[in-house]
């Protein structure tokens, strides 16, 4: 029933369950237990993981725990029912459908929005992840189309191949045979999960909708699959059932990592990412640099193949970047969060990395500096959050606009800014960093209270300024220069 995934059944099973109940819902759960004298954690899990909380001292509700279990299953087989259903109703439909398009030989990109498609500006350049993947040496050959799932987007050219919707990452079964097939296929899986569930075999109901997608792979025409899928990496933990199937006849399953991401180091040493990364098993890592890599391969068991390629485009806008002085530095921050929309364990937590006091600092050293040499600030912010910023973040970057800070648009290409500048200092760990030395500007992680260390391989080998003397001395040595007025890159 579940494919070629079989072979890997409790491991996708396990990560499935923690895509849907881990992370902070389970964590609320157990910390609510805790800050609660006598209250017991009551939340829906299995009987493996009831004993394991059980061994380290929770007080667990097993009756209601196992209740609730059954109606999660319960709710996922009815979910499995009506995707198969879903999935019959479109093959009818496609069946007395004329001109279903042919997808030809294409690529696939999975889980994207309408930023991340080219939006190529005045100069025709683009910096977005189709962008990236035309120029990439590795990707596969002869392709006629890149595939996405955006809906309402429009046709787009990323390096003379067409990118334009195609729908999910598996096209709907056209031949009659497969039809057929999958009927028969269908009606016996839930049958067999139903039965399987009332035993206490939960895996089939749980999985039922994964398996339909997996079946489906088995009985398309392998022209139908894509050469190249293409997932991301803010989802890790579950691999999908379907792409075991889809390796198995050929295609190539690359999961890319669109920035890099690793917890600073502790006075005490480093922390393990494996409670994060630990259960993945995908077949192949696209990662930025040897420290990315090195990162993969420590945390995840398994033989992956993990192939560096240096940063890998990702999104952008197409806001014209305004006039950048001469003399500039790129800044790139974090925008913190109001405390009340944040509750999260790590280290980065630990060493306030989500304390506005650090941001604001970062943002107050940078503008005293390099003010006293007569050098623009350009700031770029991650990314637009609304009102889930901090206030008195806000309020800062407010005040430094009026005071002649220029902020870029957050979709501006950080690859526009820093071409446009003379140095990029980054927040830690920001990817920004590495792009900055990947365009040969002089590049820096600065931290205002020094909390990191500047040994940390989070770092990946960039330079650790930390506290505002050691901002003032590398500002002096990298770009100081004598009075003048600024003059106007074009």
């Amino acid at each position: 029933m579940l494919g070629v995934g079989s072979a890997h059944a409790e491991l996708v099973a396990r990560q499935y369950v923690l895509a849907w109940i881990g992370g902070l819902r389970l964590e609320r759960a157990l910390m609510f237990s805790l800050g609660s004298e006598g209250r017991a954690v009551v939340f829906p899990l299995p009987k493996a993981w009831r004993d394991i909380l059980t061994e380290h001292g929770f007080v667990v509700a097993r009756r209601r725990c196992a209740l609730a279990w059954a109606g999660f299953i319960a709710l996922f087989w009815v979910y499995g029912v009506l995707v198969i259903m879903k999935h019959l109703a479109l093959m009818v439909h496609t069946k007395f459908r004329r001109g279903t398009p042919s997808r030809g030989r294409y690529a696939y990109f999975g889980k994207l929005t309408t930023a991340n498609l080219p939006q190529p500006g005045r100069d025709g350049r683009s910096h977005d992840v189709f962008t990236w993947y035309a120029h990439w040496s590795g990707r596969a050959q002869g392709l006629q189309s890149l595939g996405h799932g955006v809906r309402g987007a429009e046709r787009a050219v990323a390096e003379g191949l067409p990118v334009r919707f195609v729908g999910d990452a598996i096209p709907p079964l056209t031949s009659l045979a497969g039809q057929l097939r999958f009927t028969g296929w269908a009606i016996g899986a839930v049958i067999r999960s139903a039965f399987d569930a009332m035993r206490g075999r939960w895996r089939h109901a749980l999985m039922l909708r994964e398996s339909a997608v997996a079946a489906t792979v088995r009985l398309l025409e392998t022209e139908s699959l894509a050469r190249d899928y293409l997932i991301k990496n803010s989802a890790p933990m579950y691999r999908p059932l379907w792409t075991y199937d889809a390796e198995e006849r050929g295609s190539r399953i690359l999961f890319y990592f669109y920035s890099t991401s690793e917890q600073p180091k502790l006075p005490t040493g480093y922390e393990s990412d494996r409670w994060d990364w630990g259960p993945m098993n995908w077949p192949s890592y696209l990662v930025w640099d040897d420290y990315h890599g090195n990162l993969v391969r420590r945390v995840i068991d398994n033989d992956a193949r993990v192939e560096i390629v240096g940063p890998i485009w990702f999104e952008t806008g197409n806001v014209e970047l305004a006039e950048i002085p001469s003399h500039s530095v790129a800044v790139f921050d974090v925008q913190p969060h109001r405390r009340s929309t944040r509750f999260a364990f790590s280290t980065t937590g630990d060493l306030s990395f989500e304390s506005p006091r650090q941001e604001n600092q970062f943002l107050v050293d940078i503008d005293v500096v390099l003010r006293e040499h007569g050098i623009a600030m350009v700031l770029k912010q991650k990314r637009p959050i609304g009102n889930l910023v901090n206030r008195k973040y806000a309020a800062l970057v407010r005040q430094l606009e009026k005071d002649g800070v220029i902020v870029v648009d957050p979709s501006t290409s950080p690859i526009r800014v820093i071409e446009s500048c003379n140095a990029v200092i980054s927040y830690w760990f920001t990817s920004t960093a590495i792009l900055g030395r990947e365009q040969g500007k002089p590049s820096i992680y600065y931290d205002p209270l020094g909390v990191i260390q500047k040994d940390d391989r989070a770092a990946h080998g960039i330079e650790v300024v930390s506290g505002i003397e050691e901002l003032r001395a590398w500002v002096a040595r990298v770009l100081g220069r004598g009075e003048g007025a600024q003059e106007t890159r074009l």
